[in-house]
């Protein structure tokens, strides 16, 4: 299975996070699509709390049709990345 990994800050989650998503899936170079909310934005002094963004990503791209993409958490320990989902 491909996988492609959307990184972003998604605050909030719209719908060009959407498109891009739909697209990567569209064109059949990944047959799904991790979406990896940031904990914090650098960009902006004021974003939202990491809990509502990733809340708010969930309900976007969790519901899309047969598990094609999932919004996962990202950490890292002893060198190596985890992703986690609900």
């Amino acid at each position: 299975m491909r996988v492609g990994l959307f990184f972003g800050s998604f605050d909030p989650p719209h719908i060009g996070h959407v498109n891009v998503v739909m697209g990567a899936i569209n064109s059949n170079q990944v047959d799904r699509v991790l979406v990896i909310p940031a904990y914090q934005n650098l960009w902006k002094e004021n974003s939202s709390k990491f809990s509502y963004r990733y809340a708010m990503s969930c309900m976007q791209f969790d519901t899309r049709p047969s598990g094609e993409c999932a919004c996962c958490i990202c950490s890292a320990n002893n060198n190596m990345l985890y992703l986690h989902s609900q």
